[in-house]
């Protein structure tokens, strides 16, 4: 199988492509994976160093236009005649780029397409505002094999977004959700990360537009700051639908996803506490700041076996916490 991802870049760490191209790149049966950077950071955003100041970030933007019309169509398409077998669209910083890319998806007829429209989190938008509308066209315009939004970015879509908190409950989310499908027809599968309903009690949303289940996740490390967890699932969840979409229905998709997602943060935690010496008899109330995912030491344990192996030898975590209820 065969990938390309669009999103950003840092120079440290693990997130946007740099955390994407490791979850895939591993995995059985791919052959390659293609990447194309939107924008260059020395680190992630909110980055916090020792004195606990954000360190300051050296950006480097693409041109949207260059990417679309001479990276992908002239020369991945044309010259190189790349076929890839998913496309993952993730961060983009430009609107002209997203109508851009939004335009010529046709060029990618025969692929899965995955998308992650990044525009805001927890009632913000951290984006251009113009993006949000970007965003609705291409995903009104264009077949969209799975989206990937959080809670906010959902309620953007559907021009949601300044209802009441006291609202939302599951019967607000299947209301959404059904008003996502009818605005979106050409969306077949819909994933919802980091939705809360009730008090610390998050969960994923998921909808083929004819069901709708929920997973609620679990979160031993509370008090941790994890970054790139979001372009971890993205990468996962992109090679487990491409590869099992025939076999596989989205529901069971998203719990093995979950299984690695989990497994690989535990890893890392574990990796961090270890260098940090901490006793075993303070590890539950120890906090921590975990700048990146350690997925170098996950390679051989967990990026690199299917779905199925890891089910397989995890069985007690997989059959214990990662199951879907009717929303």
């Amino acid at each position: 199988m065969n990938f390309l991802s669009i999103s950003s870049h840092v120079v440290h760490g693990y997130v946007g492509n740099k955390t994407i191209n490791v979850a895939i790149q591993y995995k059985p049966d791919v052959e390659n994976i293609d990447i194309i950077n939107t924008v260059q950071l020395n680190v992630h955003p909110k980055f916090i160093g020792n004195d606990n100041k954000i360190v300051s970030i050296a950006a480097s933007k693409y041109d949207p236009k260059i990417i679309v019309n001479e990276i992908i169509s002239k020369s991945l398409k044309n010259f190189l005649n790349c076929e890839y077998d998913c496309l993952i669209i993730s961060y983009f910083n430009s609107n002209i780029g997203i109508d851009l890319l939004s335009d010529n998806l046709h060029m990618f007829e025969k692929s899965v397409k995955i998308l992650d429209p990044i525009m805001g989190d927890n009632g913000k938008i951290y984006c251009n505002p113009l993006l949000v509308k970007s965003y609705q066209k291409m995903i009104k315009n264009n077949f969209i094999d799975c989206l990937l939004p959080n809670q906010f970015e959902l309620e953007l879509l559907t021009d949601s977004s300044a209802v009441s908190e006291t609202r939302k409950d599951s019967i607000y989310y299947k209301s959404l959700i059904k008003k996502f499908h009818l605005k979106y027809p050409k969306v077949k599968n819909l994933v919802v990360t980091s939705v809360e309903l009730g008090v610390n009690d998050n969960y994923i949303l998921i909808s083929d537009g004819m069901r709708m289940k929920k997973i609620k996740l679990q979160n031993y490390y509370e008090d941790t700051i994890i970054y790139g967890c979001g372009d971890l699932f993205t990468g996962l969840f992109a090679y487990e639908f491409t590869k099992t979409k025939n076999s596989k229905d989205i529901f069971d998709i998203v719990s093995a996803v979950l299984l690695s997602v989990q497994l690989i943060i535990n890893k890392s935690i574990e990796q961090r506490i270890n260098l940090e010496n901490v006793e075993s008899s303070n590890k539950e109330n120890y906090k921590f700041q975990l700048n990146g995912l350690d997925l170098v030491n996950c390679i051989d344990s967990i990026l690199s076996k299917d779905s199925a192996e890891l089910i397989e030898e995890h069985q007690d975590v997989f059959g214990s916490q990662y199951h879907t209820v009717t929303l």
